[in-house]
């Protein structure tokens, strides 16, 4: 057996077999993931509940309107409200689409999401992928400081399904946290209060407007930022 997996600080994917960092929850060879968190799981359980409780909740105001319009037409309903008087508003809560910022934050510009106060530092530098394994090896990548500080009342981390990050002509770019220790993909939780600095690792693409899209089902936010090389 290789001696880099004898060390308990490594191990094998599961797909691949390459050996790789204990903690790390994807490959940085294949791209496969090691294990799922329990948090995601929760969320999706979570999200899906919520939605069959929103039609279940929608199909029962429904047929209860239906069945109060019928009893008010039949002329034989003994206290038919006079016309005059205003119609009872029984109809079912709407939904409302994420709130969404008129304004793109840019460079060393604050905002507010999820609970999180966050800062896209200008002083980006520039990095190369160093995996032999990988399909991105030797290829440029751009180190992007983030600054992220819980302002909730409550231990939390920054989601990273809940960003997206698109390059210089507007396709979505791959985010290469895996090949970096320092990746905010791997920054642990804060407690109420606390901040840290990690960074954004993602394919350099060309000079131009990147951005970042912030989307957590309820609230939008996004930033937009000029790389140059």
């Amino acid at each position: 057996m290789n001696s880099d997996v004898n060390n308990n600080n490594n191990r094998k994917c599961k797909k691949c077999g390459m050996v790789m960092p204990l903690e790390a929850n994807k490959c940085p060879n294949c791209g496969t993931w090691q294990n799922i968190p329990v948090f995601r799981i929760v969320l999706v359980v979570f999200i899906v509940v919520l939605l069959f409780a929103f039609i279940l909740y929608d199909k029962e105001d429904n047929f209860s309107n239906n069945q109060n319009n019928n009893s008010g037409n039949s002329s034989n309903y003994p206290n038919k409200p006079n016309s005059s008087e205003p119609p009872t508003n029984n109809e079912p809560p709407i939904y409302n689409e994420p709130s969404v910022t008129d304004k793109s934050y840019g460079f060393n510009e604050m905002f507010v999401f999820d609970n999180f106060e966050i800062t896209i530092s200008s002083n980006y530098t520039f990095d190369v992928v160093n995996n032999r394994y990988s399909d991105y090896h030797n290829q440029s990548v751009v180190k992007l400081p983030v600054t992220v500080k819980n302002i909730g009342s409550e231990t939390n981390s920054l989601n990273s399904f809940y960003y997206e990050i698109f390059g210089s002509v507007g396709v979505e770019l791959e985010e290469l946290g895996a090949y970096f220790d320092d990746s905010l993909d791997f920054a642990g939780n804060l407690r109420s209060g606390a901040s840290y600095t990690k960074y954004l690792y993602f394919l350099y693409d060309g000079n131009g407007t990147y951005a970042i899209e912030f989307d957590n089902f309820s609230d939008k936010v996004e930033a937009e930022f000029e790389i140059l090389k």
